[in-house]
């Protein structure tokens, strides 16, 4: 709650936090991937090869162009190694045990107690996996483990997968840059700012048990639900093959569908 101070002013709460510290990840890991501090000789290989697949549809919202070999890849990875600015890491996938993406902390204010998750660069095998919201909660979880009251993600306005990621880990909008960049071909563009405050730390930890639990361990409901559902078709089409049990109408399979829809609904994405 806002405090009056000596001059009858209105305040904010003193902040509880204190001053960060180096918001390392080593040795931090869930059952799909860890984080490890980028390395040129380590994961400029498997890198390569896991941006090697696909088009280049995946570097739109990004500042650099895909790498076009092993050198090309080392040189990149080397230039975020020694920027003093950046605590980079390798995305390692502990199934296939390969480096997979890139993420880093950047815009570190120790004294204030801020950092800024950036430099997101994930590959085609990490696409529908959980990897990569497993890796960007590993850094939120870490960031205030180390004392941190804020972090912060900002993306493009057009990279709706960014923007559903920021919704499924907890981060609450704070608006938009409007023509703050300018992208790859001259092209202007906004950026949403979403953050995540110490404040904030119990919901976005709720957020990250909910997402783990529906990755991880599917519920008895959720499994039921489905079996029963595929009985239903099946019954409603071969009846003779379950005796004693009346086919469903077309009309109750209808209802049906459409209530399954009606819950899978999304809300519509704003910042």
């Amino acid at each position: 709650m806002p405090e009056i101070n000596e001059y009858g002013q209105q305040v904010n709460d003193p902040s509880l936090a204190g001053r960060g510290a180096s918001p390392a990840a080593d040795g931090v890991k869930w059952p799909f991937c860890r984080p490890e501090p980028l390395d040129v000789d380590r994961h400029a290989a498997d890198l390569f090869a896991a941006y090697a697949l696909g088009d280049n549809s995946d570097w739109t919202w990004l500042a650099s162009t895909r790498p076009e070999s092993v050198a090309a890849t080392a040189h990149w990875i080397a230039g975020k190694v020694n920027d003093d600015a950046l605590v980079p890491y390798a995305v390692f996938d502990l199934r296939s045990e390969q480096a997979v993406g890139i993420v880093s902390y950047m815009a570190i204010e120790r004294e204030m107690g801020t950092v800024e998750i950036g430099h997101v660069t994930w590959s085609r095998r990490m696409k529908n996996t959980p990897l990569g919201t497993e890796a960007v909660w590993l850094l939120l979880k870490n960031g205030f483990d180390h004392g941190y009251r804020r972090l912060e993600w900002k993306c493009d306005s057009m990279n709706v997968a960014s923007r559903r990621a920021a919704e499924r880990l907890g981060f609450s909008w704070e608006g938009r840059l409007r023509q703050r960049l300018v992208r790859k071909g001259g092209r202007a563009t906004a950026i949403c700012c979403p953050s995540s405050t110490a404040s904030g730390l119990r919901a976005m930890r709720r957020c990250g048990r909910g997402w783990r639990r529906r990755t991880l361990l599917p519920t008895v409901s959720r499994l039921s639900a489905r079996r029963r559902f595929a009985n239903i078709n099946l019954w409603g089409q071969n009846p003779e093959r379950h005796p004693g049990r009346a086919a469903l109408t077309g009309a109750t399979l209808h209802r049906l569908r459409v209530g399954r829809a009606r819950r899978s609904r999304r809300p519509a994405l704003t910042c």
